[in-house]
């Protein structure tokens, strides 16, 4: 008894878990400019979903960060 209430808390927790998970893929729906900390970022959203995140000020070394969703 004492495992089947174990597993059912444990199975919770993922769902709840799997669930946090899945809100987070909605930060990023549009193409934003972010100030933060004297520097500027650029948040570029493409068609195919692929979150493009740079220093909008580095022209050098152009897009560097890229963070699948």
């Amino acid at each position: 008894m004492n495992l089947l209430i174990r597993t059912l808390i444990v199975s919770i927790c993922i769902l709840f878990y799997v669930s946090y998970l899945h809100a987070q893929t909605n930060y990023y729906t549009t193409t934003k400019t972010f100030n933060e900390s004297g520097y500027t970022y650029q948040c570029d959203i493409p068609p195919y979903n692929l979150v493009i995140l740079y220093n909008k000020s580095n022209s050098s070394t152009g897009k560097v960060d890229e963070v699948r969703t």
